[in-house]
């Protein structure tokens, strides 16, 4: 009855409609759940009353963009009368939506630094120290302690090897409270940080691989799909290793070099 009033004329023409009435499953399902109930609930609904969000300061920005292409791609297929579907306002906070969900909780806004440049510290793939020029900046940073941070757990040690081979010795650790507690200047972690970050409050620097490789790490992807490398990645990959290094196959699981 929702999806008659929702969309006028021929119901029968529609992919979404005719798979619902035959009680068969169809990707995209989701974008219909406003037809399905009363009223939706979001993320915010299920988090505890304690709950503490951080956040920065270009969350608006970050917003206004996305929106920008949710009303595209709304657009581009809003004329499809046999793929119906239902407006970006139904389906997504706006801008004023998130802020008041923001506000309605115990936040934190975390600044973004503006005196705050970090030098070129990309590893040498060639050079024999390959983190040279990460070695050239830390000896610089007298006041500031720094945090490098791995993707995943077997990417933290590939790091921690190549600290080693650059006469680079950090604390590998599990979490960035045991780098605060441990009180050292220079640390390892892994965790989902995708670009550096200078916390003021902490004087603490974090670098990730996204400064040391160039790369950068999609953890959303990473969790729902496998990738398949180009050979281009998997030669930049393979020099990073040496012999006895701790490697992850793709079937078989973690294994050394």
């Amino acid at each position: 009855q929702r999806y008659r009033e929702q969309f006028p004329g021929n119901p029968n023409i529609s992919v979404i409609y005719e798979h619902v009435s035959n009680q068969q499953e169809i990707q995209g399902l989701e974008y219909f759940l406003p037809l399905f109930f009363d009223k939706t609930e979001t993320l915010f609904d299920y988090l505890p009353k304690d709950t503490q969000i951080l956040y920065s300061q270009s969350i608006a920005e970050y917003t206004e963009k996305l929106w920008q292409e949710i009303s595209i791609r709304y657009e581009q297929r809003r004329h499809d009368v046999s793929r119906p579907i239902l407006k970006p306002e139904q389906l997504f906070l706006t801008a004023d939506e998130l802020q008041k969900c923001l506000q309605h909780k115990k936040h934190h806004v975390l600044e973004d630094p503006k005196d705050f440049e970090l030098p070129e510290v990309q590893m040498d793939r060639k050079d024999a120290k390959p983190l040279k020029k990460l070695k050239q900046f830390l000896e610089q940073q007298s006041n500031t302690c720094v945090l490098i941070i791995a993707a995943s757990l077997g990417r933290r040690e590939v790091i921690h090897d190549l600290c080693k081979s650059s006469d680079i010795y950090p604390d590998v650790l599990d979490s960035m409270q045991d780098f605060i507690a441990s009180k050292q200047n220079l640390g390892l972690i892994h965790g989902p940080l995708a670009e550096a970050y200078y916390f003021k409050a902490l004087n603490i620097l974090c670098i990730t691989e996204h400064e040391l490789f160039g790369e950068t790490i999609v953890y959303q992807k990473q969790r729902r799909k496998k990738t398949i490398s180009s050979q281009e990645k998997y030669i930049k990959d393979l020099s990073e290793l040496a012999p006895g290094m701790p490697v992850v196959h793709v079937d078989y699981g973690v294994g050394r070099y």
